[in-house]
């Protein structure tokens, strides 16, 4: 299991990521004895009330400081000292919770104000002894509906101004996962908006609405995070996935949400185990919060939940070898590769040389034609291997072909001059005289031979955004009438997800010295998705049967695409190649997505489902995601600006693939619940030379 000792980060035994277990304590007059004794229970850190403990005893009497104070200044004798601990022991062992009474939502402007100035005056403080963090809570009547959206906005407007003064020390409002029973009908919080705000100023009851609320009027500002709470009820299954896109920061468990196993230990139900492994890979702070109602016989009380967690977090699997891989590439906005590129480096070779499934799946379909092709023994086979690269698949291809004692002749087609250096290499260290190295653009290929089988090792995240059907249909010339391509057939799908990181990523990329503001949000990327939620599942968008059979592209200088020609296509081919051949390369689809829960959308991420031949299938899809695939991230379709979407409603997007003037480009809108401009009109922003 997990490594945990008294005041120690917990390890995982295989991997050595580790996590972080604090306690939150209620009563913290001698704060070092308290850390002390929660680190000797395996805590690393205390939630602690940044008040001096006169503050409470002045409560406990009967008084509100706060309230009937005349100046901040008789507001001074509540703060603690930094005398307390350590500096090194603020900053490790600390994070602060601030002061439960400050009323930044108050609608009496004297209260709010001498809280406004405590709010400040607790943050100054751990900024001063260098805090990590400090957890604020939602206002108190949130859940009564006592709490309207106008004074959330004053509540929100303080952390803002906070948040733009103190840079060091991360704000963390604390939400709970499920507010509980629903407020009564008419109260403020009950009536819904999918801002977060309706027209009379009120919130909808969601704790994820009114963090969202929030975070919107502080402009997603990177120091504002969640301290998400977890307690005895969870929501619904799409309203806890949402989160997982959210920055928790701090995770914090209600000790009521565990319940007794036989032998009286702290245990939790299956549903709560598996929202916090899915909160695991994001390695918040753990923390333990409330008192809980399991009678622990024990002087460290802390210990069995800490052991508990550290068992969980000890169970959780390494990842498989594809999930390890992109782990460094988590949520890095990378510009989709353009085709056949010259610049291509080594280090991406060496990753998509190294994808044992494509190469296996690959292999498969290979035989499956081979198989399908009756033997004879002086027939050689004539085979292109259409983006050839190091070797990989053309080795692929004659191993196949070797076993299942099939002649090919084998061309092997790459435009990248470094990689064709590695490529003539192979073919002479390995002795593949039936292997012939072509470096030349595939348009410009001229040879008398025909082929029976093209290898197209160009499918891009997107499907066919590395041009994988103009590739393909430039060698129609030279294809025999019963040629084969592999893959037949490559389907593009979309899914709107929500995903703040990136949108955040975007933002400084588009304020900064790169480029054009606009043109950030007008351009696709390839994206290992990690703090990202799909909000509603894929739909398929562009799909390519493969060879096209177009007489309608590609034609030779001098000739015309008639309407009987037109016609004649339409007669001639079947299913999906007809509409290849009316439409050329070009499509545009219209998907609308049912949305369960509130969430932001901040654009949508592409998929692809290649059918290589027959049943075999390579996919990214995520209900039919080829496990362990190297080659390919998401493809990450963002919009110009964040769309609240309310509950049981739906989006709808349209996604065009154009082609003109020797580029090929997408171009995207939102067309419901909101209507946003055109991204990438005419390819202003991102496209691809087709030349």
């Amino acid at each position: 299991g997990a490594v945990v000792r008294g005041g120690m980060v917990v390890t995982h035994p295989v991997t050595g990521k580790q996590i972080t277990i604090g306690a939150e304590v209620a009563d913290a007059r001698q704060l070092k004895a308290v850390l002390e004794k929660v680190e000797n229970d395996g805590c690393d850190f205390v939630l602690a009330p940044l008040w001096h403990a006169r503050l409470d005893d002045a409560i406990a009497s009967g008084a509100n400081p706060i309230a009937s104070a005349k100046s901040a200044a008789e507001l001074l004798p509540f703060c603690r000292s930094e005398d307390e601990l350590t500096a090194g022991e603020w900053g490790a062992g600390i994070v602060g919770r601030i002061n439960p009474w400050i009323r930044l939502d108050s609608p009496i402007d004297k209260v709010r104000r001498l809280s406004e100035l405590c709010f400040l005056q607790e943050l100054a403080f751990a900024n001063y002894v260098s805090l990590p963090a400090v957890v604020l809570a939602l206002p108190v009547g949130i859940v009564s509906g006592a709490v309207s959206g106008t004074a959330m906005s004053n509540f929100a407007r303080t952390i803002s101004a906070a948040l733009h003064t103190y840079g060091f020390t991360q704000i963390l409002l604390r939400v709970p996962l499920d507010f509980g029973a629903p407020p009564a009908p008419g109260s403020a919080v009950s009536v819904s908006s999918s801002s977060g705000g309706g027209e009379d100023g009120s919130l909808e009851s969601d704790p994820w609405n009114v963090w969202n609320y929030v975070r919107s009027l502080c402009g997603s500002h990177p120091n504002l995070g969640v301290a998400l709470e977890m307690g005895s009820e969870l929501p619904s299954k799409p309203a806890l996935e949402r989160w997982l896109a959210e920055p928790i920061s701090m995770f914090l468990i209600d000790r009521t949400a565990f319940v007794p196993n036989k032998a009286g230990y702290p245990v939790l139900h299956r549903r709560h185990q598996d929202f916090l492994k899915a909160v695991f890979q994001y390695r918040p702070m753990l923390a333990l919060s409330g008192e809980g109602s399991l009678k622990i016989k024990s002087d460290s009380p802390y210990r069995v939940y800490v052991q508990y967690l550290a068992h969980l977090f000890g169970k959780q699997s390494p990842g498989s070898d594809s999930e390890q891989f992109k782990e460094p590439f988590h949520d890095l906005l990378q510009p989709l590769d353009a085709p056949f590129k010259m610049g291509v480096d080594s280090q991406t070779f060496d990753v998509v040389d190294r994808d044992p499934v494509k190469y296996a799946r690959y292999g498969e379909a290979i035989g499956a034609f081979f198989s399908d092709r009756a033997a004879d023994a002086d027939a050689v086979a004539s085979v292109v291997v259409l983006g050839a690269g190091r070797g990989m698949m053309v080795g692929k291809v004659l191993e196949v072909a070797a076993a299942l004692n099939r002649k090919v002749h084998v061309y092997a087609l790459e435009q990248n001059q470094n990689a064709v250096v590695s490529l003539r290499n192979m073919v002479i260290d390995n002795g593949w005289t039936n292997v012939v190295v072509v470096q030349s653009n595939p348009r410009l290929w001229e040879t008398a031979a025909r082929v029976d089988l093209v290898v197209a090792d160009m499918i891009g995240s997107f499907g066919d955004n590395e041009l994988l059907p103009e590739y393909v249909d430039s060698l129609s010339r030279v294809m025999k009438d019963d040629c084969v391509v592999i893959p037949s057939c490559v389907t593009s799908f979309i899914a709107p997800i929500t995903c703040p990181k990136l949108a955040s990523e975007l933002r400084s990329l588009a304020s900064s010295s790169q480029g054009a503001a606009r043109a950030r949000w007008e351009r696709p990327y390839s994206v290992a998705l990690h703090r990202a939620q799909a909000v509603s599942q894929a739909q398929p968008c562009f799909e390519f049967v493969l060879p096209m059979k177009s007489v309608l592209t590609w034609t030779q200088p001098g000739t015309e695409n008639t309407s009987a020609a037109v016609s004649t296509a339409m007669s001639s081919a079947a299913g999906g190649s007809a509409l290849n051949s009316v439409l050329g390369f070009d499509r545009t689809e219209c998907l609308s997505f049912g949305i369960a829960e509130a969430v932001l959308l901040h654009g949508f991420a592409g998929f692809f489902e290649a059918q290589l031949y027959g049943d075999i299938i390579l996919s990214t899809k995520p209900d039919n995601e080829s496990l362990g695939l190297l080659s390919w991230f998401t493809t990450f379709l963002p919009l110009f600006k964040p769309v609240a979407l309310p509950s049981e409603t739906f989006c709808q997007v349209q996604v065009w693939r154009r082609s003109s003037g020797g580029r090929m480009w997408y171009e995207w809108c939102l067309l419901a619940p909101e209507v946003l401009p055109m991204h990438n009109p005419n390819g202003r922003s991102f496209s691809l030379s087709t030349a």
